[in-house]
C-alpha cells in the first residue's frame, strides 16, 4: 500500500449524555482524525501533528496508536492543551482549535526531509492549515519540500470548518502553487473563489493545479487517491 502522510490536529470533543445530561461524554475527534480512518483502509497513514507532553498528550496519541496510524513524527512538546470542541442538543456550540500545542507549532521542529522520504502522497485539509499562522508557514514548507521531492500534494479545502473566507482564499492561493491536487465539493469551491468562477480552469491556469476533483456525497479523498 501507498504511504499518504496527514499533518493533522486532534480535537477533544465534549457533549451532554443524552442518556443522563447531568453527565458529559467526551472523545477524541476532529475532521482530520474522520480522515485518516477512512484513508486507513487503502494507505498507510502517517498521522503529523503535534501534542502537550502530558497526560492528555499521552491519551490522544495512544488513540492514534490504537487506530493503527504510523505515529513516528508525532511530536510531544510543552504544557499545553489540545482544540476542543462543545456539542449541544447535537450541534457544535463552540470550537477552539487557536490555543492548542498544534496552533502554536513552529516550523523548526519538524524535519521535512524526514517527513516527506518515505510518503507517497502528502495530504493537508485547508481548515487545518490555516487554524493560524503558524499551521500555515508549517503546511507551505511541507507542500514545497515535498513538491521538491517528487511526492503527490493534495489540499482538501471542503469547508468542515468556520473559516472567514476571504483569508481563506488568500491562504489556499499561497498553498495552490504547491498542490498536485484540490479536492472538495462543489459548493466549497464556490464559496471559496466566488460563485461565478470557473475554479477548476482557474486553478490549474493560475497555480498549475493537475487535478481538481469535485466530491459527491457518494465519494470520498480516498476514491480519488487510488487513480
Amino acid at each position: 500500500m501507498k504511504n499518504v502522510l496527514l499533518l493533522g490536529d486532534v480535537i477533544l470533543q465534549t457533549a451532554v449524555d443524552e442518556a443522563n445530561p447531568s453527565n458529559f461524554i467526551s472523545q477524541f475527534t476532529g475532521t482530520d482524525l474522520m480522515l485518516a480512518d477512512g484513508l486507513k483502509n487503502k494507505f498507510n497513514v502517517i498521522f503529523v501533528t503535534k501534542l502537550p507532553e502530558n497526560h492528555l498528550g499521552d491519551a490522544a496519541l495512544n488513540i492514534l496508536r490504537e487506530k493503527g496510524f504510523d505515529c513516528s513524527y508525532v511530536k510531544k512538546m510543552g504544557q499545553g492543551t489540545i482544540g476542543t470542541c462543545y456539542f449541544f442538543d447535537g450541534k457544535l456550540s463552540s470550537i477552539n482549535r487557536e490555543k492548542s500545542v498544534f496552533a502554536n507549532v513552529k516550523t523548526f521542529e519538524f524535519d521535512y526531509d524526514k517527513l516527506v522520504e518515505n510518503a507517497d502522497i502528502v495530504v493537508v485539509k485547508l481548515a487545518t492549515a490555516e487554524v493560524t499562522y503558524k499551521t500555515l508557514l508549517v503546511t507551505l514548507k511541507l507542500f514545497k519540500k515535498a513538491r521538491a521531492n517528487g511526492v503527490k500534494t493534495v489540499l482538501d479545502i471542503s469547508n468542515d470548518m468556520v473559516y472567514d473566507v476571504k483569508i481563506a482564499r488568500i491562504n489556499a492561493e499561497r498553498l495552490l502553487v504547491n498542490v498536485d491536487m484540490a479536492f472538495g465539493d462543489e459548493g466549497s469551491y464556490k464559496q471559496l473563489f466566488g460563485a461565478d468562477v470557473d475554479y477548476e480552469r482557474y486553478l490549474k491556469d493560475t497555480f498549475g493545479v493537475k487535478n481538481v476533483v469535485v466530491a459527491t456525497a457518494n465519494t470520498s479523498l480516498t476514491d480519488f487517491l487510488e487513480e
